[in-house]
């Protein structure tokens, strides 16, 4: 189980997909999906890019703007 800590020290779960981005085309990216919730929680796609180094660091950024700023 791979994990990440975000901006409060929390362990985050994540894991890659390589998958189509939309339906009118066949480019594929990672996408990057966490369990922010621990291992029962269900995966949130939350970032994606040509690599997985990209996937995850924006998937980082989003979750931690999310968990923030995001939630009003």
């Amino acid at each position: 189980m791979k994990t990440i800590k975000d901006w409060a020290g929390q362990e985050i779960i994540y894991d890659f997909r390589y998958e189509t981005l939309h339906e009118d085309t066949d480019e594929k990216e990672y996408t990057c999906y966490l369990k922010p919730n621990g291992p029962n929680d269900e995966w949130w796609p939350a970032g994606s890019g040509k690599t997985k180094e990209i996937a995850l660091k924006e998937a980082i950024k989003y979750w931690n703007w999310f968990d923030t700023d995001g939630r009003g």
